[in-house]
């Protein structure tokens, strides 16, 4: 009979393993379907001027690691009226997007909201878009305004997800003010019958816990009051007759310690699956045995990533029962860069320099931003904070930070976070069911796309075909050759350019096009979504800073100066996705090196610029580097081009070459080049069927770097504001540069710094650097 039990038992267990492995492989599969991704913004700075620009740098994140789902991000501007001021688009490369927003001269309530997102995000829950509201110091006007009542209110969260009737439970509860702000709040809970069952009170950040042992049909009421001492009534949520309760202890030193408790009557609740998950993956499994309705176990996190761990727990059916989630805290997402103050000094306008290293050879990316200390600042968020806690964790989430970076209490304030806020990134009967929801918005084909249709066309087929000719900004021609499918869609994914580009098109069978016939071209980029209301910043001015005083003083509170420049780096020139022709054949660049030995051919066209030319002002020859500079210039259908442009042309899209010598002695004689698609775009401009426009991404802007000369201070009469002193979104350090400094100046009336770095590796690791210096 003895060993007839033990059958039963061991069989009973193996059948939950199997199960157990099976939820692996949907788990894996529902990963692999609907990979999540999360994003942090490093701003220049947290506090800004009407006027002002605000520099961005975005990390996403996906499966531990730099995403690589999305290549398109989207920013949503707007006010306290839900007033759309800007939807910009930036690409994505490397997990990263820079971006920038010039505030208006007046801002309503002085707060400005941005939502960033991918279109990827918008399948899921949108509560974890990324959403922030900006101060923006306004002028004071004459009117005091009346001192806002706050509105506290208070939400209550039984442990596991439900009161179980007859088991023992911790109630957790977060109480926030109409801003979405914590307060502090204190009471008493009380049964139907008016008997006191215990008190609470709030222990940090509006959060606190209440432990209980709810009876079978009775009801229960928070009585509390808030900061202003006024009285509110709030129902408990309602227990359940049978169930199970899940209880886990805070993380301590690499080990979870968890307990079930079942209701009395909850018979067939003797086997117990434990499952729990780190980034939608399976990190441990455990079948249990309920003895006496209880049973319990510790967890080894030694081997788990660092974040947001889920346990569920399962009846034999893998019917999910009860959840919760626990913070692993061990610090592994973390990163090492190692900064140095090579030379500092805190006088008006002079020259500090720093030098940023990391211990490893594997490539990361970086953003700095070095501002002035006195303007205040707001360290309640960082990288850390948005990827290990926000990313994972729905609702407001105050002063996200202060969990990380304080070691003294920070796994009981993270047990109480965790207590308090759901994670349902994914459905449990959804993932169990096998039966997966159908995606609304597709990952991103490429960066950009220009797509088309025809309507109404009479007997389209496969000989059908679109020819597009694509104008940038900068009048850089560049010529697609589409099929055209039986349903009159045709598109080209890959492409990539900036601002906008004219599109003349031209069909090749207009016979097809009857007077009904319509044809549209557009772009894959969305529209911005329903705009959201700014609402009261997590930070704001305690007092007026010196650097503002100043500025109101000399009659400037509005930013009118723009420290930004157009980018260099940014290309108008259409990019598409190159297909097989020529792949083994000669480029260009190469041929003309071979042919025409004598000349020297311009690497980039800074090269042959004009010595005056202010659009490189920043490019400096050598003293003696005029003889290895270029004898002659190259155009490629009439535009100037560089070799390092005709390394991607093939010369089997050459239809010839023409030398033509100079004009007079101030010119270089040119090498004319005229590609095959010269003759083309000559007949679809002369022959088009029409004519559109598409917007690319939002045309780059750079942070202009004040430099000064050390010895000629006192020459420059305009007085410096600026209170961003250096910002640099696209640092990168590798194996072959793993130290690099930078360079900024102070203005004229700072007497300390904040440098914030912050960034990750190929790895997916984490860092950051936040020092004052003064």
């Amino acid at each position: 009979m003895y060993r007839l039990i033990l059958l039963f038992c061991a069989t009973g267990l193996l059948i939950c393993n199997l199960s157990a492995q099976s939820i692996d492989s949907l788990l894996s599969a529902y990963n692999n379907k609907y990979p999540q991704e999360k994003i942090h913004i490093h701003f220049d700075k947290d506090t800004y001027l009407p006027g002002e620009t605000i520099w961005m740098k975005a990390y996403l994140l996906s499966d531990g690691r730099p995403s690589t789902v999305s290549k398109n991000l989207y920013f949503d501007w707007t006010d306290a009226d839900g007033r759309l001021f800007l939807h910009s688009v930036s690409p994505i490369s490397d997990g990263g997007a820079s971006s920038f927003f010039k505030l208006p001269s007046w801002v309503k309530n002085g707060v400005m909201h941005v939502k960033v997102y991918t279109e990827w995000m918008l399948n899921f829950d949108n509560a974890y878009l990324f959403n922030k509201d900006i101060p923006v110091l306004m002028p004071a006007e004459g009117v005091i305004p009346v001192p806002e009542k706050l509105q506290t209110t208070i939400s209550f969260f039984p442990e596991g997800g439900d009161l179980i009737d007859g088991v023992a439970s911790i109630m957790a509860f977060e109480a926030l003010n109409q801003h979405n702000k914590p307060s502090s709040v204190s009471g008493v809970i009380k049964s139907a019958k008016n008997n006191v069952i215990d008190s609470f009170h709030t222990i940090y950040n509006g959060m606190g816990t209440v432990r209980f042992k709810p009876e079978a049909g009775e009801h229960y009421i928070a009585y509390w009051n808030d900061e202003s001492g006024e009285l509110h009534t709030t129902p408990l949520p309602e227990a359940k007759a049978n169930g199970l309760v899940l209880h886990v202890d805070p993380y301590n030193n690499d080990q979870l310690h968890y307990r079930l408790e079942k209701s009395a009557d909850a018979s067939k609740l003797n086997k117990i699956i434990v499952i729990g998950t780190i980034d939608q993956k399976v990190v441990y499994r455990n079948s249990l045995i309920l003895v006496n309705n209880t049973s319990e176990a510790n967890i080894n996190a030694t081997g788990f990533p660092c974040g947001v761990l889920q346990l569920t727990a399962f009846d034999v059916d893998m019917f999910p029962l009860a959840e919760r989630v626990a913070f692993i805290n061990n610090q592994k997402a973390y990163a090492k860069v190692l900064m140095k103050k090579e030379s500092v000094s805190l006088n008006k306008r002079s020259r500090s320099e720093i030098s940023l290293e990391i211990p490893d050879s594997l490539v990361t990316n970086l953003s700095v931003s070095v501002t002035d200390a006195g303007l205040g600042y707001d360290s309640s968020n960082n990288i850390y904070s948005d990827f290990l806690i926000a990313g994972d964790l729905k609702g407001v989430i105050p002063d996200a930070a202060s969990f990380l970076t304080n070691p003294a209490n920070a796994n009981e304030h993270l047990n109480l976070l965790l207590l308090t806020h759901g994670w349902r990134k994914f459905n449990w009967e959804t993932v169990v069911s096998g039966e997966f929801p159908e995606l609304k918005y597709p990952r991103d084909a490429g960066f950009l796309s220009i797509k088309g249709e025809i309507k109404n066309g009479t007997n389209l087929d496969n000989q059908d075909s679109m020819a597009l000719l694509l104008v940038s900004r900068d009048r850089k021609k560049n010529l697609l050759k589409l099929a055209v499918n039986q349903d009159g869609k045709f598109g080209q994914n890959g492409l990539f350019f900036y601002d906008s580009v004219q599109v003349v098109y031209k069909f090749n069978h207009v016979a097809k096009l009857n007077n009904n016939a319509q044809i549209s071209l557009y772009s894959d980029l969305l529209p911005a979504l329903t705009p959201a209301k700014a609402d009261e910043p997590s930070f704001s001015w305690m007092k007026v800073p010196d650097v503002i005083l100043e500025k109101e003083m000399n009659g400037n509170l509005i930013e009118i100066k723009d420290n930004s420049t157009p980018s260099p780096a940014m290309s108008y020139v259409v990019t598409p996705q190159m297909d097989s022709l020529g792949k083994n054949s000669e480029s260009v660049a190469h041929y003309l090196n071979t042919m025409f030995v004598d000349l020297r051919f311009p690497a980039s066209l800074k090269e042959n610029a004009p010595l005056g030319d202010g659009r490189f002002a920043a490019y400096n020859y050598k003293a003696n580097s005029f003889a290895l500079r270029s004898n002659v210039n190259v155009t490629l259908d009439g535009s100037p081009v560089a070799m390092d442009d005709l390394k991607s042309v093939n010369m089997k899209e050459v239809l010839f070459i023409k030398f033509l010598p100079k004009t007079n002695q101030k010119n270089l004689p040119t090498l004319a080049i005229t590609s095959r698609q010269a003759l083309d775009q000559a007949n679809i401009l002369d022959n088009k069927t029409g004519f559109a426009v598409i917007k690319g991404y939002t045309p780059v802007r750079e942070f202009y770097q004040q430099k000064y000369d050390e010895n000629k201070t006192d020459d420059y009469e305009a007085t410096d504001f600026r209170s961003t002193l250096y910002w640099n979104p696209k640092l990168r350090l590798d194996k072959s540069h793993r130290k690099m400094s930078f360079v900024f100046y102070n203005n004229d009336i700072s007497n300390k710094f904040r440098i914030v770095v912050e960034g990750m590796n190929q790895d997916g690791k984490l860092c950051r650097i936040e020092e004052i210096i003064k």
